[in-house]
């Protein structure tokens, strides 16, 4: 799951920062 994250965090910080910080914090609060 930690390179998943990782590299959905870099494409998702591209297209959308919000996106990528509500993603990373769901993550990060679910694991």
């Amino acid at each position: 799951m930690l390179n998943i994250k990782a590299t959905s965090k870099s494409k998702e910080d591209r297209s959308t920062s919000t996106r990528s910080t509500m993603y990373t914090g769901v993550c990060l609060k679910d694991v």
